[in-house]
């Protein structure tokens, strides 16, 4: 992901993605492509974030619940 900004404002966010991904990752990785190019890059390695998109050891997470979709929610609150 790269993101372009100015001051708190992403104004641009790309995204690659390796032609290695095994299909059954393709979901989770393009998801959190997308949470990442939307201001939230941190991957977190914790048991705590197992099922998380945030989980820097696994590519499962296809939906955004719980801790996910707040942390989402407090990112980008309704206006």
């Amino acid at each position: 992901v790269a993101i372009r900004s100015v001051g708190g404002e992403i104004q641009e966010a790309a995204i690659a993605l390796s032609r290695d991904i095994r299909r059954r990752e393709v979901a989770s990785v393009v998801l959190e492509e997308l949470v990442q190019a939307m201001g939230l890059p941190t991957d977190v390695q914790s048991p705590a974030y197992a099922n998380s998109i945030f989980s820097e050891d696994s590519n499962s997470v296809v939906w955004l619940r719980g801790q996910d979709a707040e942390a989402l929610r407090r990112h980008y609150p309704r206006l």
